[in-house]
């Protein structure tokens, strides 16, 4: 090797063992540095190259980020005092480089990320553990537990993300890309299977969604669509103002997903995307909980006193801290909170919280009715199954 590419490439490998074995709380000798030049890439430099070449570091990157720490030392016969400089690569202070913390949150990210198949986090994983120093990289062996059954089945999500992502960032005010796709559900054989159309003469036929992307939300650990299509004759009808609606879709059941040829918009439209701000999103989401499809109203529950506190943490998980903004009720034992839900979901709320004694107090017209009936035909044939049960 040439002289010139040997101090060029040894520039690079001190640049990077820096970056794997160093840190403030661990710094690296000069005998260390020589130790991993040669362990690492089969480099040998003598100690005025290694400190030239710190020296170009510290000059090109700023001695913020290259960093000198000296330690005064007394010689063996009492004679003038030393130094001795040890050096490391200051994390926190580079633009481009992770610290090891947060290379951790990371990877803790992608273990519980559902959205992945178990082959994407382990394999992002391994990228992100490299990036590490190697005294960080030693506290995450945890990762080779990744408990594989929470993982997404679907192989196609990634690439449906990297379609719909593209799609959202091209669509303009005066142009609209559409998506087509399949939507699926999980058999008894834990195989994808998509839904069939069920109006027309040919019902075995699979039916097709049409929609516009507006926004990608995370809810319940899995990834939705919320979008548009086109109204129907009755929406046009019924809703002359605004005839687009939002709907969402879990991303992770979608197959065979197509993005359209760009199409002008209407006004109609325009009008409708004016409204759909991040804020507007984000209640169209919190109000969808478990993120049932119809179509979300004002609900007002009572939450009793319990040991003499009015405890709502379980609201304000459930719907935001918008949910804990209420009023005492008048005999001062709860409060009332007001949330938008869609009922079927406030119905399955109300059931998994029946130990609290929470009620539906108000709301639109017949959707309370609606809300109770629902519970009490549920708590009638699960109490109708157990009957059964304890005859048999």
């Amino acid at each position: 090797m040439a002289d010139g590419s040997r101090k060029k490439n040894g520039l690079i490998a001190i640049y990077e063992i820096l970056k794997k074995y160093s840190s403030k709380d661990r710094t690296l000798k000069n005998s260390d540095i020589i130790k991993y030049l040669q362990q690492d890439y089969g480099i040998s430099l003598n100690r005025n190259t290694i400190k030239n070449n710190l020296a170009a570091l510290q000059e090109f990157y700023g001695d913020n980020i290259i960093c000198w720490d000296l330690t005064e030392r007394q010689r063996g016969d009492g004679n003038d005092n030393f130094y001795t400089s040890k050096h490391y690569l200051e994390r926190e202070e580079t633009k481009d480089i992770l610290t090891d913390e947060e290379i951790k949150k990371l990877i803790d990210v992608c273990l519980y990320a559902r959205n992945l198949t178990y082959e994407e986090a382990n394999h992002l994983n391994r990228k992100l553990h490299k990036m590490m120093t190697k005294a960080g990289s030693d506290t995450v062996r945890y990762m080779e537990d990744i408990p594989i059954k929470q993982f997404n089945m679907n192989r196609e999500t990634s690439k449906n993300l990297r379609i719909l992502r593209e799609v959202i960032a091209k669509n303009g005010e005066q142009q609209q890309q559409w998506v087509t796709f399949h939507f699926n559900y999980y058999n008894e054989k834990k195989e994808l299977v998509p839904l069939k159309d069920t109006k027309g003469n040919n019902q075995s036929q699979i039916k097709e969604y049409k929609v516009l992307p507006i926004r990608i939300c995370e809810a319940n650990h899995k990834y939705y669509l919320v979008c548009t299509m086109e109204p129907n004759k009755r929406q046009r009808s019924d809703q002359k103002d605004n005839p687009y609606k939002l709907y969402h879709y879990r991303i992770d059941l979608m197959t065979h997903l197509k993005a359209e040829k760009s199409m002008n918009t209407n006004k109609e439209l325009e009008d409708a995307k004016k409204e759909w701000s991040a804020e507007h999103i984000s209640d169209y989401i919190s109000s969808h909980l478990y993120m049932f499809y119809d179509e979300p109203t004002r609900i007002y529950i009572e939450v009793p006193r319990v040991d003499g506190i009015i405890n709502l943490t379980f609201l304000a998980d459930a719907f935001g801290v918008k949910a804990q903004w209420h009023t005492i009720s008048s005999d001062e034992e709860g409060a009332i909170v007001e949330v938008k839900c869609s009922p079927n979901a406030m119905k399955v709320f109300l059931m998994q919280y029946a130990d609290k004694n929470i009620r539906v107090v108000n709301s639109t017209t017949g959707v309370k009715e609606k809300i109770n009936e629902g519970i009490r035909n549920s708590c009638e044939k699960m109490l109708e199954l157990l009957s059964k049960e304890n005859e048999e």
